[in-house]
């Protein structure tokens, strides 16, 4: 094969392999598994309307992807006793009122609430991937 032609084989390669639509995508480790977080540990990717079940030692219950936009989510849960602890950092907004949580989060932020962390991996076509596990 010619240099000339080698080269533009690598060349038609290369752009091929720089393909944006891919940009950003994460790949869950559990897929659409939600029953994988039954332990409290898991990454999945849901769209809007999904309820998640953590375990009761998490300390939050009715755990639900509300929402899922271009650039965040809102996922709402409801604390369990009557203590509501957490945290929100990067791009997070919650607020508790009377135990029920509801959080807007963009890629990359985590909340904590109780017993239970949660990262937005990505948001890509209406799917987040989120990772959840416990808290400390």
């Amino acid at each position: 094969m010619p240099y000339a032609a080698v080269l533009a084989a690598v060349a038609a390669l290369t752009v091929a392999g720089c393909d944006s639509s891919t940009k950003g995508h994460v790949q869950a480790a559990d897929g659409g598994n939600v029953a994988a977080c039954a332990d409290g540990q898991c990454e999945i990717a849901v769209p809007a309307g999904t309820a998640i079940t953590v375990p009761r030692s998490m300390a939050v219950q009715d755990l639900t992807l509300t929402e899922v936009t271009s650039d965040r989510i809102t996922i709402t849960a409801q604390d369990i006793g009557t203590t509501s602890n957490g945290t929100c950092s990067g791009e997070c907004h919650s607020s508790t009122d009377n135990g029920a949580l509801t959080a807007t989060m963009g890629e990359d932020a985590h909340l904590t609430e109780n017993g239970l962390s949660l990262v937005v991996e990505s948001i890509d076509g209406g799917t987040a991937v989120l990772k959840l596990e416990p808290t400390g």
